[in-house]
């Protein structure tokens, strides 16, 4: 039983005939260089596994037509061994071509007496298998894609074939045993090659130009090895192993180019050809391969000059690459912007299968963070599509670039009423690409969203397809008002959302910013506080100061320093005392060591397995730490604090709400920020040392700054974040015409009902994530 399986899972009944005719062309016809008489053979191999005849189709017929094959073989009948192999081929055609079958063929074939051997023993196994033959139904149907794809097909086969010759009459050695040791690369590397996707589905067309321009470059340098490689043969020192390897590699990354163009090229013709119609053209492709390969290798093994044909094949080769330029210059360069964003900003694309639903006509929507952001996309969706860009912008040689993949329509944001002509090209080409927030973003994070997008994608019955882009706001070309460090070469993170349409254009610039918000919270990000805290330290400035503590100073560089020689009175809690204030440092090391944070009467605590324990309404509220890290991310998307702005944080009673965007989200988001020196004092001196541009305070603090500061102590303020504070809003901004956002607490969620520059309205969190089925 074991022995069946083990022979069905080798499938020996496709291998012995290919094994036959291995050991027919090698020892009878090539050691007499009769290459017509190999060209023949194999022709006729081919020509009996096309029309297998049923009423030959017999277990023992089978099995004696292969011990056949091995007797004449031994005698040295080449015709006769010929005719029998042709019959067991025609009885079972080899349907199976795996690596270890021309491998383990060559080494056989080493071996004459050890080949008869293992071909007769499984002749003879072969009896205890039951399987049913194979029968073929034979369809054509010619129409010009498939036609253009064969004939493809067949140049990259004719050019692959020239190469293969090349190399093998290049060899030192000529005999044909050693020449079968000599496939064994090549044949390793088409399986690899044919085995594995490299390249985007929709770019492939593309790829073949490079793959042709590198099949030509390969191929120059290794007219330079012609001239000098007997010099190197026998080996006999270091430098004529090291030149032999060198010249086996450069052919091999050749004919790994030829065989990618060919595996492009057959897989695209296997998308457009029916299944019915893929066996007769299979059949046809094998022939045309085992000829051209058979021609190929003979031409050069008999030819006189073959620098002459090596010639011949670079140039063919070139204009491979010509023709595809040619024709297909889009995808050509989508494929160069594609490699270089790759290559250099190591790009990594989360999502691109939902590419893959949509159906025309298609609006690409995205955040705006630099003047990148076009070709990025452009060079990652393989659509071409129509995109508004503002006029004082459009002469920049980067927007420039941008044609190769976009056709430019100049548009400025505040001028919706020119979007008629824009809706009717987007209607003709069915693609378009739009920046919801009609500009690059200040704060990194998402602006206003204008209602123009959600008009485009209504009249136009447009799918839209959010995307959102991470790590191009440390690029050179960002805003200059947006204070981060500035790369050349940013890590760049691209996340495609799933398609969606709108319905209703009055709130669509509301489910604009809600799908690219929900798609935000998708990004991949750190999931542990020493985690986040490192990649703030690595991202942003690393002795940039950060935080200010009663007249402390520290940095990122600092804070990780210090954070290692700071020890915890205990490590089951870290208590947040009401009246003494609590070193930052030390809730950062808290947090870092997986400390709970607890902040309440600490009679009534019973320890818990979470980042945060909060006291309210007679009852403990426990917060994990993902949830505070979520929490954090949510406010960093939408609270429009920017890298520039000072935070100053101040309560007389700490909140979980207070403590995430007050105490966590400053350090983690790059806000220079500032915690209140004393509990329940004023500070409204300390605010105007430090230049405070936005507070953060709950009801309590907000209210006495209202009864007893001097106004000119908060002149700087420009944004005020009241937690639970909304019964003073509309008396804080009557004194000091300064806005005035509430953000409620929510001791189920930390944070909930929100206000913020975008929605003064405010906006539930849990509204806004529950509506798509995000969870955070």
């Amino acid at each position: 039983m074991y022995t069946k399986q083990i022979l069905k899972k080798l499938s020996i009944k496709d291998w012995l005939p290919i094994a036959q005719m291995g050991f027919l062309i090698t020892n009878l016809f090539m050691t007499q260089s009769l290459w017509m008489n190999v060209f023949i053979a194999l022709f006729v191999f081919w020509l009996s596994s096309t029309y297998p005849i049923s009423r030959l189709q017999n277990k023992y017929l089978h099995i004696g037509s292969i011990l056949f094959t091995n007797y004449a073989l031994y005698q040295g009948y080449g015709w006769l061994s010929l005719a029998s192999i042709c019959l067991s081929n025609n009885i079972h055609p080899s349907q199976r071509l795996e690596l270890w079958m021309p491998l383990s063929i060559i080494i056989l074939l080493q071996f004459q007496i050890v080949f008869f051997v293992v071909t007769t023993v499984l002749a003879f196994a072969m009896n205890e298998l039951k399987e049913p033959f194979p029968k073929y139904q034979y369809h054509l149907k010619f129409n010009s894609k498939m036609n253009t794809l064969l004939l493809h097909m067949g140049y990259s086969l004719g050019v692959l074939s020239l190469m293969i010759g090349i190399y093998i009459s290049s060899l030192p050695f000529l005999q044909p045993q050693k020449l079968l040791f000599a496939f064994l690369p090549i044949i390793s590397t088409i399986f690899v090659v044919m085995s594995r996707q490299h390249f985007n589905e929709h770019l492939k067309t593309g790829y073949i130009f490079w793959l042709w321009l590198f099949t030509a470059l390969f191929a120059s340098i290794n007219g330079f090895f012609f001239p000098i490689l007997e010099l190197h043969y026998p080996v006999l020192n270091k430098t004529d192993f090291l030149f032999l390897i060198s010249h086996l590699i450069l052919q091999l990354m050749l004919f790994a180019c030829l065989i990618q163009i060919f595996n492009i090229q057959y897989d695209s013709f296997k998308t457009i050809t029916p299944k019915k119609y893929l066996i007769t053209y299979n059949q046809i492709i094998v022939a045309y391969a085992l000829l051209s390969f058979v021609l190929g290798i003979s031409i050069c093994l008999t030819s006189q000059d073959i620098l002459s044909i090596h010639h011949t094949a670079l140039v063919l080769s070139v204009l491979g690459a010509l023709y595809t330029l040619y024709f297909h210059s889009f995808y050509v360069i989508k494929v160069l912007f594609n490699q270089f964003f790759h290559i250099f900003f190591r790009v990594k694309i989360h999502g691109f299968q939902q590419f893959n639903t949509i159906k025309k006509p298609i609006i690409v929507i995205s955040n705006h963070l630099s003047y990148l952001d076009v070709p990025l996309i452009g060079s990652i969706l393989p659509i071409r599509f129509i995109f508004p860009v503002n006029p004082e912008v459009a002469h920049l040689p980067i927007v420039r670039i941008g044609k190769r993949f976009t056709q430019i329509f100049p548009l400025k944001p505040n001028q919706p009423q020119l979007l008629r002509p824009f809706i009717e090209m987007i209607k003709n080409m069915s693609n378009g690409m739009i920046f919801p927030e009609g500009q690059r973003s200040a704060t990194g994070n998402l602006l206003k969203i204008y209602k123009g997008t959600a008009l485009c994608a209504q009249r136009t019955n447009a799918s839209l397809l959010p995307v959102i882009l991470d790590g191009l706001q440390y690029h050179t070309t960002t805003r200059k008002e947006l204070a981060l460090p500035k790369r050349v070469f940013p890590k760049i993170n691209v996340t495609i959302g799933a398609p969606f349409k709108i319905e209703n254009t009055k709130e669509g610039d509301f489910e604009i910013f809600q799908q690219l918000f929900n798609l935000q919270l998708q990004m991949p990000r750190p999931t542990h506080f020493s985690d986040a805290l490192i990649q703030a330290h690595n991202k942003y400035w690393k002795n940039k100061p950060i935080l200010f503590y009663k007249g402390e100073v520290f940095s990122y560089k600092t804070i990780l320093s210090n954070l290692k020689n700071i020890h915890l009175e205990h490590n089951e809690f870290l208590h947040l005392d009401k009246e003494n204030s609590t070193h930052p440092l030390l809730v950062w090391k808290a947090l870092t060591s997986n400390v709970p944070v607890v902040i309440g009467p600490i009679d009534s605590y019973q320890p818990k397995k979470c980042a945060l324990s909060v006291y309210h309404d007679h009852q403990w509220h426990h917060y994990t730490m993902k949830q505070l890290l979520d929490v954090t991310h949510i406010w960093g998307i939408i609270s429009e604090i920017t890298p520039s702005d000072i935070v100053f944080y101040q309560e007389d009673s700490s909140s979980p709400v207070g403590f995430c965007i007050g105490y966590i989200a400053p350090m983690l988001l790059n806000h220079k920020h500032v915690i209140g020196s004393e509990k329940g004092q004023l500070i409204s001196e300390e605010i105007y040392e430090q230049r405070a541009t936005i507070l953060i305070a709950n009801n309590t603090v907000i209210e006495k700054l209202m009864n007893f500061s001097n106004t000119y102590n908060l002149s700087t303020i420009n944004r005020v974040y009241g937690i639970d504070a909304r019964n003073l809003k509309t008396a804080w901004q009557e004194q000091f015409i300064k806005p005035l956002f509430n953000v409620e607490n929510d001791f189920t969620h930390i944070m909930d009902q929100i206000e913020t520059p975008r929605m003064e309205n405010g906006c539930s969190i849990c509204k806004l994530i529950d509506k798509t089925s995000t969870e955070v």
